[in-house]
């Protein structure tokens, strides 16, 4: 346990030496009533998770098959499959601890090598991280906003041969609508429309909010690099 505390610490010195702000450090972050992640990098402004850390005492076939488990299992509640899952390791040297890259996506491990210098931890950069997320945050936005676009046309195009063809028999037959008929017509028509309009009026504030974090993001990691 406390080589595991050891390990722990270390990582979190090196992570605030090398530019990882404070708020960023969400330690035993809950993912939810019974999960907790040892350490998630949480980006303070967009509250978006970045990366997962799982600090293990062994480097042992059993222990990393137990932290491979609950990486995807921290990973499905939080459902983002696409940011970093590391499982920690202790090491004898600085930074005093092995880092190795758990991919669920490609169903196979990637195994970072034990450094002798910190060079070989240039992976771990908070502003490139934070990047990184971001844009994937934009493009699946983008992509909700066009899945709904496309459906909401759908809707639109049925909508209107549903209501002309309610004008067809309106005028070529001895049916006739009541004006209560009418306006339930018209907010029934509503119903269906407005949780559209919501959800591309969500979508469109959500990816201008990401695209102006990214930009204020962009414009301090140039300022820092001046």
């Amino acid at each position: 346990m406390q080589l595991e505390k050891n390990t722990f610490e270390a990582l979190i010195n090196y992570l605030k030496i090398h530019g990882y702000p404070e708020t960023s450090l969400a330690i035993e972050y809950q993912v939810d009533a019974k999960h907790r992640v040892d350490l998630a990098i949480i980006d303070p402004e967009s509250n978006l998770p970045i990366q997962i850390f799982e600090i293990k005492s062994k480097d042992t076939k059993q222990i990393k098959e137990f932290g491979k488990q609950q990486l995807k299992t921290y990973l499905n509640t939080l459902n983002i499959n696409d940011i970093p899952a590391y499982l920690v390791f202790p090491a004898s040297h600085e930074p005093y601890f092995r880092i190795e890259r758990i991919s669920f996506d490609e169903e196979k491990n990637i195994e970072l090598k034990d450094a002798e210098n910190y060079t070989n931890y240039d992976f771990l950069n908070f502003s490139m991280q934070k990047q990184s997320r971001l844009s994937k945050k934009i493009e699946e936005t983008k992509q909700s906003k066009k899945e709904t676009i496309d459906k909401f046309s759908l809707v639109s195009w049925l909508l209107s041969g549903f209501v002309f063809l309610i004008l067809l028999v309106v005028k070529f037959t001895s049916l006739s609508l009541s004006p209560v008929e009418f306006s339930l017509l018209g907010v029934s028509i509503a119903l269906v429309i407005i949780p559209f309009a919501s959800k591309l009026k969500f979508l469109g504030f959500e990816f201008e909010r990401f695209q102006n974090e990214q930009k204020k993001s962009l414009e301090s990691t140039l300022r820092r690099n001046r």
